[in-house]
């Protein structure tokens, strides 16, 4: 009985929804306008432009927004505005030399690490030419040295051709070893292999502007056996080095006939930033 009176109960209220949805609604005008006119003055106010304080209109956000970020708008226009003015007045940053009129002026540049890269990207469109002078022939990315050496990178995903900075620029592969300010040449040493026989040869490059980015070498500080027993981080060879040396001291470990005490020294290595 109790399923039946809520049945019944159920299909009486169903009943009645329907009967009152079919008659119709009489409304008086008045009351229909009221709303009407209340929304149509909210959409108004909403999407008005005005500078009178106390309306606020969808722009009044944007324009709120826009203050907010005039900041961030203000910094990638100065950047869009810099590299304008490189693209247009690059070549007058260099200085006015001696060359004869017609002549485009020379430019050596002396390394390839994160100054000379720069450099070079910079006068890719300069009207000079340009020749690079380093041992190296690619941009090495340092701070990826660490995953080189550990395995996490492959040494060849952290480097660069120089030639990418400037397609337009001539590279030597060669160490600089002597500079004549007087005569603007530079003195260039290059390793010139034929076979198993290798031999120094040395040729002079001139120029109207030298840019020396050539880098620093590492300091050890004068501590004693530094160069002999460490491994520094500072080129692509020094992390491969690294990682030869740590998987092969593992495998040295590995090998049975060794006590636990020499395979904890085998696996034992210390890391140092300073002496």
């Amino acid at each position: 009985p109790i399923s039946v009176s809520f049945g019944a109960c159920a299909a009486l209220a169903m009943l009645h929804l329907a009967c009152t949805s079919l008659v119709p609604l009489r409304t008086s005008p008045i009351t229909m306008k009221a709303p009407e006119a209340e929304l149509r003055k909210n959409l108004e106010a909403r999407n008005a432009v005005t500078e009178e304080p106390g309306r606020r209109g969808r722009f009044s956000k944007a324009w709120s927004t826009l203050e907010k970020d005039a900041d961030w708008l203000g910094f990638v226009g100065g950047r869009c505005l810099d590299a304008l003015d490189d693209s247009l007045f690059r070549g007058g940053y260099l200085s006015s030399g001696s060359p004869p009129q017609g002549q485009r002026p020379r430019v050596v540049v002396l390394g390839s690490g994160w100054g000379a890269n720069a450099v070079l990207s910079q006068l890719k469109n300069a009207a000079c030419d340009v020749t690079v002078v380093s041992p190296r022939n690619y941009f090495l990315f340092t701070p990826m040295l660490a995953g080189a050496a550990l395995g996490t990178l492959e040494p060849r995903s952290i480097i660069e051709p120089i030639r990418e900075a400037n397609p337009t620029a001539t590279y030597f592969e060669a160490e600089a070893t002597a500079i004549d300010t007087v005569s603007k040449v530079v003195t260039c040493e290059s390793v010139v292999c034929e076979g198993v026989s290798c031999e120094l040869r040395d040729f002079e490059v001139p120029y109207d502007q030298l840019v020396v980015a050539v880098g620093a070498s590492t300091n050890t500080f004068g501590v004693k056996g530094v160069k002999e027993h460490c491994l520094f981080m500072k080129q692509l060879s020094d992390a491969i080095a690294f990682r030869e040396q740590l998987g092969y001291a593992f495998e040295q470990a590995s090998l049975p006939g060794l006590s636990e005490e020499q395979r904890r020294e085998k696996r034992t290595l210390a890391v140092s930033y300073r002496p």
